[in-house]
C-alpha cells in the first residue's frame, strides 16, 4: 500500500467516538497497518485487539522491535516506552475503521453485496460473481473459496483461511479489488465477523440471508444468540440497500427494517422472486424464472434443490441491484460447478464431493443424490475438531438412514459413543475409497462430504485427491 496519513486514521476514530486517550507524538505518515504483530514491519502501526484466544496486547513490544511506529490500543499500560500510541474504548470497533481509513475507504467505490445464513452463503456468492460479471468493470467473491475474481475465478492471494477475512484484511483485499477494476463484490458475512464486528466500516448495496440451522453453537451456545449475530447485518446496509430473504426459511420473519425487502422462494408462488415449474435431473435442474411480472426460461447446471434455492437468492440480489433480467436468467444457465458444493469429480465412476458441515447441509446433499442412485450411495463424511459437537450424533443419523454404507474418514476416536450407536463399524472400513456411480452413470454413488478443501483420509492422502 502506499503510505497513509496518520491524521486520517485519528479522525476516523474520533467521529466514531472511540478515541479516550493519547501518548507521544503520532508521526505524520505510515506505510502499512496491521491487527498481526508477525506482519510489522519498519513504518507500520499495530493495532492491538483482544481476540478469543489472545489479546494483541502481549505483543506490542514484538511490534516495537519490529519497527512499528505507532499503535491503537485499549490499555495504555502495556505500552512500551517509545511507542507512540492512540488509546481507545474498543478494539475491536477501532480496527476495521483505522484500516478503512488507511486504505482510503475501498468500500465507498464498490456495489457490495454480503450474504449469511448457515448454509448456501458459498454458492450464493460464487453465483453472484458469474452473474454480475458483464458489463462495466468486474466482480469478485470473497469467502470460503477465497478471494476470486471474474466468472473464471481468478484467484487473489488474501483472506487468512477465513469465511470472512479479519478487519484489516478486509479492507486490504477491498482497496486490492478496486485498484484491480473491480466494480462489484459479493462477499459471505458469516456470525462470527458480525459478531467481532469485522465488516465495520463497509455498508451494503444489498443484503442476503439464506437460511438458519444449527451451527456454530460452541461459540455463540444459543439459535436465538446465533440468530441475533446473523441479524446484526441489517446494521451494515446502506439507507437505498436492500433486503434479500428466503421466504422459505421462518426465521427471517422477524427481521425488523424499513429498507426495501425482497423475498426469494422455491415454493412460495406470492414472492416477488420465484421459481415455477420445477424439472429435476441428473445434471441439475429446468424451471421458469419468475421476477415480479416477468419470466424467464433457466437450466441450472448445478444439482439439487437447494441450489434452486441458492440460485433464486442470487437472481433476487442482483434483481435489487437492477441487473438485465435477461442477464440474470443466461448467467444462472452457464454457471461453472462451486467448488465442494455437490462437486462432480468423477463421472465413471461418479463421485460427488461436498463441504457439507451441518446436520441440514448433509440431509439436503444426500437428498439431491438419492433419486438418481440405482445402486448403493455411499457417503464419505466428516465432523471433526473442537466446534460444535453436539451435531455429530445428528450428521451420524442422518448418513444411517439416508445412505447405504456411511464411512468416516481417518481416526475415530473425536467421535461421541451417540454417534457410534448410529453408526455400526463392526465390520465396515473405517475409510471409504471413494468409488461407485449414480445414474448418470449406472451404478452406486459416492458423496464425499464435511471434509474441507485441506482435509485428509485415514491413508494420509489429501480427501480432494483421495475422492478422485
Amino acid at each position: 500500500m502506499t503510505t497513509f496519513s496518520l491524521a486520517d486514521v485519528a479522525l476516523a476514530l474520533e467521529s466514531a467516538e472511540l478515541i479516550t486517550d493519547r501518548r507521544g507524538t503520532l508521526p505524520v505518515s505510515a506505510s502499512a497497518i496491521t491487527d498481526d504483530s508477525r506482519h510489522v514491519a519498519p513504518g507500520t502501526v499495530f493495532i492491538a485487539v483482544r481476540g478469543t484466544e489472545r489479546d494483541g496486547h502481549d505483543f506490542l513490544q514484538v511490534a516495537l522491535t519490529n519497527g512499528a511506529v505507532a499503535a491503537i490500543v485499549e490499555e495504555l499500560g502495556k505500552v512500551p516506552n517509545g511507542l507512540p500510541a492512540i488509546v481507545v474504548r474498543d478494539g475491536r470497533r477501532a480496527a476495521p475503521l483505522a484500516a478503512a481509513a488507511a486504505y482510503r475507504w475501498p468500500a465507498r467505490h464498490l456495489q457490495l453485496v454480503g450474504v449469511t445464513g448457515t448454509n448456501g452463503k458459498t454458492t450464493t456468492v460464487n453465483m453472484l460473481r458469474h452473474v454480475l460479471d458483464a458489463g462495466h468493470g468486474r466482480s469478485a467473491s470473497i469467502g470460503t473459496l477465497g478471494v476470486l475474481v471474474g466468472s473464471p475465478g481468478e484467484t487473489i492471494e488474501g483472506g487468512g483461511g477465513l469465511t470472512t477475512p479479519g478487519p484489516v484484511e478486509l479492507q486490504r483485499l477491498l482497496r486490492l479489488l478496486v485498484d484491480g477494476g473491480v466494480a462489484r463484490v459479493a462477499m459471505e458475512v458469516s456470525s462470527h465477523s458480525l459478531d467481532q464486528r469485522r465488516v465495520d466500516g463497509v455498508q451494503f448495496d444489498a443484503i442476503v440471508f439464506t437460511n438458519l440451522t444449527r451451527d456454530h453453537l460452541d461459540y455463540h451456545r444459543t439459535m436465538d444468540a446465533y440468530y441475533r449475530a446473523k441479524a446484526r447485518l441489517l446494521e451494515y446496509l446502506l439507507p437505498h440497500g436492500t433486503v434479500v430473504y428466503n421466504l422459505d426459511e421462518k426465521s427471517w420473519a422477524n427481521l425488523r427494517t424499513e429498507r426495501r425487502r425482497v423475498a426469494f422462494s422455491e415454493r412460495v408462488m406470492t414472492a416477488e422472486v420465484h421459481a415455477e415449474h420445477v424439472r429435476f435431473g441428473p445434471r441439475g435442474s429446468e424451471w421458469t424464472l419468475a421476477l415480479s411480472t416477468e419470466r424467464l426460461p433457466v437450466r441450472l447446471p448445478l444439482i439439487g434443490d437447494f441450489n434452486v434455492t441458492n440460485a433464486l437468492g442470487a437472481a433476487a440480489a442482483a434483481y435489487a441491484l437492477g441487473t438485465p433480467t435477461a442477464q440474470i436468467a443466461e448467467r444462472l444457465s452457464s454457471l461453472p460447478q462451486v467448488p465442494g458444493r455437490l462437486e462432480l469429480l468423477n463421472e465413471s465412476p461418479a463421485v460427488l464431493r461436498d463441504y457439507a458441515h451441518t446436520p441440514d447441509a448433509l440431509e439436503r446433499a444426500l437428498a439431491a443424490v438419492r433419486p438418481f442412485t440405482r445402486g448403493r450411495l455411499v457417503v464419505v463424511f466428516g465432523c471433526g475438531g473442537d466446534r460444535d459437537r453436539g451435531k455429530r450424533p445428528v450428521m451420524g443419523e442422518i448418513a444411517e438412514r439416508l445412505s447405504s454404507l456411511p464411512q468416516v474418514p481417518g481416526r475415530l476416536d473425536y467421535l461421541d459413543s451417540s454417534t457410534h450407536d448410529f453408526l455400526d463399524f463392526g465390520s465396515r472400513p473405517r475409510c471409504a475409497a471413494a468409488i461407485g456411480a449414480p445414474e448418470f452413470a449406472e451404478g452406486p454413488a459416492t458423496l464425499c462430504t464435511g471434509v474441507d478443501r485441506y482435509a485428509h483420509d485415514c491413508l494420509g492422502r489429501p480427501i480432494r485427491r483421495a475422492c478422485r
